[in-house]
């Protein structure tokens, strides 16, 4: 069975990343994009998106070449062989980086280990190790603290203040939004054509709520007069090749702006649901980064964050009270002009 997967691995990661084997080293300074997804979610890809839209649009100047996880891990020599020291190693960002994950730390570590004289780095993050992973902790200390040229965004504050209190001078990172922030999608919806109510819980290790609690928001939601849709944003073992990974987030963008209230206890849940301009509840991960990330669109009335069944019920009844609300798109289009405004010379800055 080994040697099958293997066999079978192989061919697909030839087909989705043919291009890869072609790429050669380059005498000038280029952008080289680390970890992005294969693996097919949703939030993971979003934030691809958002770092490729974020580099052609304000970084003319260099090409920028995307590695994705799963050619890294398969095919380290021609990583190797595509890098230089001139070139500006980004490790795409999200919320992979600690205890949780500890197979995605340790190729992050990998990097760090591997390429000691390139400047990296770490697009918005969110890096949470566990009380009982205190060696891993020390490891990743380790090769921070002793990498020449690194910068560390942090996406919420919890991980900010971990950076700065034990790891990184305050002058090697920085707080910036999670990127799927700067998405725009390509919906042309009224609020008035939403219908039925979309649950998006976790099933993996970063989930807080016990299944007696979510079927009990499941039987709550029933009552609503709204059939209750079950949607997912991860699907083990499912892979789609880089190069329609648009197509794969536009339609999953589409089938949030499609519901008339999202509940959910996942980040991009709760930001998929924030750029379409969709009403949503949301309930906190392990790790609390969805609460963390929450603070970036606190000010949008249309997203309530929520920490116990009561706090969920008071959330239902005024989305209930309010479901007309009109300026739901008015909200989001200033939220993201005052983040354009605030970051996109900031991350520039340090991407250049």
């Amino acid at each position: 069975m080994n040697k099958l997967y293997f066999f079978i691995k192989w061919i697909l990661e030839h087909i989705f990343n043919l291009n890869m084997f072609f790429i050669k080293k380059s005498k000038e300074s280029r952008i080289i994009l680390l970890l992005t997804p294969q693996y097919l979610n949703f939030g993971d890809h979003a934030i691809g998106l958002a770092e490729k839209h974020f580099f052609k649009k304000y970084i003319k100047d260099k090409e920028v070449i995307e590695v994705n996880l799963s050619f890294y891990q398969f095919f380290p020599q021609f990583t190797r062989k595509i890098i230089t020291e001139k070139d500006t190693i980004v490790i795409t960002g999200g919320g992979y980086m600690g205890s949780i994950w500890p197979d995605l730390q340790q190729t992050v570590n990998d990097i760090l280990r591997n390429y000691p004289n390139n400047k990296i780095i770490l697009a918005p993050q969110t890096i949470f190790f566990s009380d009982t992973a205190s060696n891993a902790f020390l490891e990743f200390k380790s090769l921070i603290q002793n990498h020449k040229n690194i910068f560390i965004y942090a996406r919420e504050e919890n991980t900010f203040h971990m950076l700065t209190e034990k790891l990184v001078p305050s002058h090697q990172c920085a707080l910036g939004p999670d990127m799927v922030l700067f998405l725009k999608p390509h919906i042309k919806r009224s609020l008035k054509k939403r219908s039925n109510i979309g649950l998006c819980m976790r099933t993996d290790c970063e989930k807080c709520l016990p299944d007696e609690q979510i079927q009990y928001i499941k039987n709550i939601l029933s009552t609503q007069g709204e059939a209750v849709c079950e949607m997912k944003m991860a699907y083990e073992h499912v892979e789609i090749p880089v190069f329609l990974r648009s197509c794969f987030v536009q339609a999953k963008l589409k089938h949030f702006a499609g519901k008339k209230l999202i509940v959910t206890d996942r980040l991009h849940g709760m930001l998929f649901a924030a750029i379409t301009a969709t009403p949503c509840i949301a309930f906190d991960n392990i790790s609390k980064k969805v609460s963390g990330v929450y603070q970036w669109i606190s000010s949008l009335s249309y997203i309530k964050i929520v920490q116990n069944m009561e706090q969920f019920k008071q959330a239902l009844n005024d989305f209930d009270s309010c479901s007309n609300e009109p300026d739901y798109f008015s909200q989001l289009a200033k939220l993201q002009n005052q983040l354009f405004k605030h970051y996109v010379t900031k991350f520039t800055e340090h991407m250049e």
